[in-house]
């Protein structure tokens, strides 16, 4: 199975996509990047993700509560979420 890294970013346009793509290119699907889809907060489900390069969380408080989810879950979050308490 295929390691997955997420990016979390907001309105930029080429380094998030630039990133990606190299990192699919060099991983050749044994790690696998993509952006992080948010969608309805389940508290008891881990994230698809086994890293998640964060890149928004600084302008967005959601976004840390996310992630701080996320790393109690067992999910490497770069860019500390706990930072901010």
């Amino acid at each position: 199975m295929a390691k997955r890294i997420g990016l979390l970013f907001g309105m930029e346009r080429s380094f998030p996509g630039a990133l990606a793509e190299e990192v699919n290119r060099i991983g050749a699907g044994k790690v696998v990047c993509e952006p992080v889809s948010i969608g309805a907060s389940i508290q008891d489900k881990r994230p698809p993700y086994d890293v998640i390069l964060d890149r928004i969380s600084h302008e967005v408080p959601f976004y840390r509560t996310f992630l701080k989810q996320c790393a109690f879950q067992g999910v490497q979050v770069v860019n500390n979420p706990f930072w901010f308490s």
